[in-house]
């Protein structure tokens, strides 16, 4: 988690009305009966044509939780989602969900989601959204001094090195990937690297060449992949479409996902559940009572951790770290003691 420089939170710190709501957590020095203000009940109240310096918005919809208050701004302007980077000091991934309906409504919606950053007394976290209903929505959560980053952080996944929405595991099957996961000194979530059994499956020719993803009678730009059930996609065809514009020839790259008959599953194996394989990552210090070993002086020492010991816990990355204090441990560490 890093200090972002957020220009959307200064924003909402120069609006008297949100900020007092973020610093008191409650609706004190809201006028509930102004014609703007929505109370739809004692913990969430909408306010509609809100200014945030020199950006108006629909409506927020501001909800107070147990454990953090939710902010929703909603606009039809598509900076906000389109230039992430400047409002909001990172840029993420794009992600699609899978169309649904509402009443007689094709809802959907693509999204992205910032993590986690440093609010006003504790940690935030940030999503910005595109409906074809509803438009544009970001979304803000702003949690208490108590909340533990480690919670919300979250793991990021990666193919050939490239980074890739989470979304990009249910084109593949099971059987076709391993799940390698890696831990940094500074981060919570673990790295995960999508090792592909194929050297020539169509997904990391997809990857490689940044082309788009064709799946149910829509073309997604590259980076955009729907969520989907990988037990109800028959194959996956990657093929180079040559076509012309302004009389000039191109070739366009797309991923095609086929999917299975009405009624037809691509396996027998219990569908609905997916279950990836994860490596498991080698633990490379040991705490035994008061004394640490590393892997080697474990072997060395002639110690029946089995037999004498019980294992307490075992920790990775910033968990490790923020314990021991020592970035070393960030690869990982067990704790033993004593049954005696």
């Amino acid at each position: 988690m890093g200090e972002w420089q957020m220009i959307f939170l200064e924003l909402i710190k120069k609006n008297a009305i949100l900020y007092s709501i973020l610093i008191n957590g409650n609706f004190a020095q809201v006028d509930l009966r102004s014609q703007n203000v929505v109370a739809w009940s004692d913990r969430a109240i909408e306010i509609k044509n809100i200014r945030l310096g020199e950006h108006e918005f629909d409506s927020v919809m501001v909800v107070l939780y147990g454990s953090f208050i939710s902010m929703e701004f909603r606009t039809a302007d598509a900076k906000f989602f389109n230039d992430t980077k400047h409002y909001f000091g990172k840029d993420a991934l794009v992600r699609s969900k899978k169309s649904y309906l509402m009443g007689n409504d094709v809802i959907e919606e693509e999204y992205k989601d910032l993590g986690t950053f440093k609010g006003l007394e504790g940690l935030a976290s940030a999503m910005v959204r595109n409906s074809n209903l509803f438009g544009f929505t970001i979304s803000l959560r702003f949690y208490g001094e108590t909340a533990q980053a480690k919670s919300l952080s979250k793991p990021t996944y990666f193919l050939t090195g490239i980074e890739v929405a989470q979304e990009a595991l249910h084109l593949f099957k099971p059987n076709e990937i391993t799940l390698v996961p890696t831990f940094s000194p500074f981060d919570y979530a673990p790295r995960i690297e999508i090792v592909v059994r194929n050297s020539e499956h169509p997904v990391l020719k997809y990857v490689a060449n940044k082309a788009s993803l064709s799946y149910g009678n829509r073309l997604y730009e590259h980076g955009r992949i729907p969520r989907l059930d990988p037990f109800r996609v028959c194959g996956l065809t990657y093929v180079d479409q040559a076509g012309t514009d302004d009389d000039t020839l191109e070739v366009k790259s797309v991923l095609i996902v086929n999917l299975c008959a009405s009624g037809q599953t691509s396996t027998d194996g219990n569908v609905g559940h997916i279950s990836y394989e994860v490596l498991s990552p080698e633990v490379e210090f040991f705490q035994v009572g008061n004394r640490v070993l590393t892997k080697n002086e474990l072997e060395a020492s002639g110690l029946n951790l089995e037999g004498d010991y019980i294992l307490e816990k075992t920790l990775f990355g910033k968990e490790a770290v923020d314990e021991f204090n020592n970035l070393d441990y960030a690869q990982g560490i067990s704790v033993y003691k004593s049954k005696k």
